[in-house]
């Protein structure tokens, strides 16, 4: 069986990431936070609730905690780490290629 061409497998790593940008990095901006809550719940209340896994903690953001900056905040940092694992991976996968065609 012959191998994927390198346009193929860098096509499939770029598409992995858009998904993981838009289901990863921008759900605390996609997602709505006007939610059911008790009334004496601060936004870091309301952030810890709705997101269980942060990057970036409310109170580092602004102090009182303001759910819009950490949002932001939040969503850059995704952004960032979603791009660093695309271009480690697409790095990886050209190096690998070239390897390869330089073994046979």
């Amino acid at each position: 069986m012959s191998r994927p061409s390198l346009g193929l497998l860098l096509g499939a790593i770029t598409l992995a990431s858009l998904a993981a940008a838009w289901f990863i990095a921008l759900a605390p901006i996609i997602n709505s936070f006007i939610v059911m809550t008790p009334s004496a719940w601060t936004e870091a209340d309301l952030v810890r609730h709705l997101y269980h896994f942060r990057l970036v903690q409310p109170e580092w953001v602004s102090a009182p905690p303001d759910f819009l900056r950490w949002t932001q905040a939040e969503a850059t940092t995704r952004l960032i780490v979603v791009s660093l694992v695309w271009l480690a991976s697409g790095a990886f996968v050209v190096r690998r290629y070239i390897n390869a065609e330089a073994g046979n």
